[in-house]
């Protein structure tokens, strides 16, 4: 079954960005709002751990997070699953950014306007050669933990809890880049600090 997302209600740039209780690799409920109270956050939202394409966001995202930090925002992940597999990924990738967990239930996906993808944006044959590059670096497909069809995205969202940027990907490859993610971030940091 296809998840619909009610257009009218998905929220864009500036809208209040949705407020959810998830879990953290220890297993403690923790809301988003409380990580873009003091910094502007970078919330990046993975198709599911075991997605090649997610695991190299990871790593870019860990590449990147001293440039993040300098742009004067924080970098907030979530992905599906429990906190025992998060905290696994959290200790592969060597995380120094939350990674946060919505189990099975997808609601949160769904609030910021992330749906499942088509069986064309899931099995494309440009899906197959990014997939094989993402292979060749070292990032290996492993078992689905979720639901292997969902989304991600990207958003950008300032202390007064309002999204100033978002991406939401057009297939199961296509993952946020880092340098539009910095670009957004860097304006919004300088526009926090500028009040």
């Amino acid at each position: 079954m296809k998840a619909t997302i009610d257009k009218a209600e998905t929220p864009g740039i500036g809208s209040q960005a949705p407020d959810w209780e998830l879990v953290d690799t220890e297993g403690v409920q923790v809301h988003l709002s409380t990580f873009w109270q003091e910094r502007p956050v970078v919330l990046v939202f993975l198709r599911h751990l075991a997605c090649t394409f997610c695991m190299q966001q990871l790593a870019w995202l860990k590449r990147d997070h001293e440039k993040f930090k300098s742009a004067g925002v924080d970098i907030v992940c979530v992905a599906q699953g429990d906190a025992k597999v998060g905290k696994a990924y959290a200790i592969l990738y060597d995380l120094h950014f939350p990674l946060l967990l919505c189990g099975d239930d997808l609601s949160v996906y769904r609030q910021y306007g992330l749906g499942l993808g088509t069986s064309l944006q899931l099995l494309h044959p440009r899906l197959l050669l990014r997939g094989l590059v993402s292979f060749l670096q070292g990032y290996v497909q492993k078992k689905v933990e979720g639901k292997g069809s969902q989304l991600g995205g990207g958003f950008v969202i300032d202390t007064g809890g309002y999204i100033r940027y978002l991406y939401r990907s057009r297939d199961a490859s296509d993952t946020v880049r880092n340098e539009e993610l910095l670009a957004a971030a860097a304006k919004v940091g300088d526009s926090q600090v500028s009040r």
